[in-house]
């Protein structure tokens, strides 16, 4: 009974261990790719003023 409540506590720890660091690379992520997007997002806005503001039509990539 002991055994298996030790070994238990032991993968709890573990897990929580784990989870931890999976959680951080994560967010770490999370927060680069809003940055990206963000970025993204204002480069796109600023080429539809300028387009809007010659008249032509957007170039095909």
């Amino acid at each position: 009974m002991k055994e298996k409540r030790a070994e238990a506590e032991s993968t709890k720890k573990a897990v929580k261990n784990i989870q931890s660091k999976v959680e951080k690379s994560t967010l770490g992520d999370l927060g680069v790719l809003a940055g990206l997007k963000a970025k993204l997002e204002s480069g796109e806005a600023e080429e539809a003023k300028k387009e809007e503001g010659n008249g032509e039509a957007p170039a095909a990539e």
